[in-house]
């Protein structure tokens, strides 16, 4: 159900401006804030030479940071912007186009709005590192408005969107284990995501710049999620143990999985920053893949996110944007109920004026996996868990 229009009332700004003056930066391919660098004389044959000795800027936050602050990272929607966002709703659906094609341009919103959604994007790529959008009722809405709703201010965000091989651009993250197999996906094991069971801190590989994650509905219990900055790990690591960062920086040997597997490095980085791309699944159901040094580090990250980040509290209705370079995110198991259960829609997302400077290579792979919006489907059910509406991309490691 749509509301219906009222007389305009004063608003509040709902959400913090943040202080311009410090770690600004230029979009994607442009400048970037100057870090020191550990050594600008050695031959590099180590990766680790050419990373940052240290880490400054908004992103090195830990749990004080936010204490009673959640000003500092939620945009409090109201009921002018909800008549906003349901009249573009209905514009939407007027124009009568497929769900790929929201955007901007065809999910328009007040300026004073359309300002706020872009300084989301900012704040995850400049700031902090993440945003909620919190205010939206899932249960006023059907499938597809729903749907619609969250991709359209999305877009505002990020307007590029990854796509699968498939054609799938947007996720279902959901328990499917009481689903039935259809039996043509005998071969086929659930995705972490499509599972109750808890998940360590970890950055999605070679997926998206920003994860866009829409609450659509929580569990009956459990599910609490975790945030923690990468950056002030990495600067806790160089006083605890430098030498992580360096097997982190190293080529890692990936295990096979139904994804094209690239070997590659868990750290990168590029332009002053470093971008971490952490994931546990491959090498739990691979252990044999992972060294006994590589394991050691991925166990003190662990160690050390766990004591360094926050929980985040979601609402049914929050849309979450994460910087998926720099910040590790972890939720807890979680048990579904008749009247409850979790379901939560999931975007990669990308902003070309704020995005960051990557690596070339890494560039050139994680551009494989942004598809014209005519190469996309946007799927408002999970018709195939197994498989089409899981995977996320061609190289994309999940968990």
């Amino acid at each position: 159900m749509l509301l219906q229009p009222t007389s305009p009332r004063p608003r509040s700004p709902g959400f913090s401006t943040l202080n311009e003056n410090s770690s600004a930066v230029g979009p994607r391919y442009g400048s970037a804030e100057t870090k020191s660098v550990r050594s600008k004389t050695l031959s590099h044959s180590d990766p680790f030479d050419l990373f940052p000795a240290f880490l400054r800027g908004k992103l090195c936050w830990d749990p004080s940071s936010f204490y009673d602050a959640e000003h500092k990272y939620i945009m409090q929607l109201d009921q002018t912007d909800i008549l906003a966002i349901e009249t573009a709703i209905a514009s939407f659906n007027a124009l009568g186009k497929d769900l790929p094609s929201l955007s901007p341009e065809t999910f328009p919103l007040p300026a004073e709005l359309r300002h706020r959604l872009r300084h989301i994007s900012h704040q995850v790529h400049h700031g902090i590192g993440f945003a909620v959008l919190r205010g939206l009722d899932p249960r006023r809405y059907n499938d597809t408005e729903n749907v619609i709703a969250y991709c359209g201010l999305a877009s505002y965000v990020g307007v590029e969107r990854v796509t699968n091989a498939f054609g799938m651009s947007m996720n279902h993250l959901r328990n499917a284990e009481q689903d039935a197999r259809p039996k043509d996906r005998e071969d086929r094991e659930l995705n972490a995501s499509k599972r109750s069971k808890g998940m360590k801190f970890h950055a999605d590989r070679y997926y998206a710049d920003i994860l866009a994650m829409y609450f659509k509905q929580n569990a009956a219990l459990g599910g609490e999620q975790y945030l923690a900055s990468f950056w002030t790990i990495y600067n806790m690591l160089m006083v605890e143990a430098p030498n992580v960062l360096k097997v982190l920086a190293q080529d890692w040997e990936w295990p096979p999985s139904s994804i094209t597997t690239l070997d590659g490095p868990v750290l990168y980085q590029s332009a002053g920053r470093v971008l971490v791309q952490l994931v546990w699944q491959p090498f739990i159901e691979h252990p044999s893949f992972l060294s006994e040094e590589q394991k050691q580090a991925l166990d003190k990250v662990q160690e050390i996110a766990k004591r360094v980040s926050i929980e985040l509290d979601h609402k049914e209705g929050d849309i979450q944007f994460v910087n998926n370079f720099a910040l590790l995110h972890a939720r807890k198991g979680f048990k579904d109920s008749t009247e409850n259960s979790r379901h939560i829609l999931r975007m990669g997302i990308r902003d070309l004026e704020h995005g960051w400077t990557l690596p070339k290579q890494y560039n050139e792979l994680t551009n494989l996996a942004f598809k014209p919006v005519e190469d996309q489907t946007i799927p408002v059910h999970d018709f195939d868990p197994y498989f089409k509406t899981t995977v996320a991309a061609t190289t994309h490691h999940h968990g």
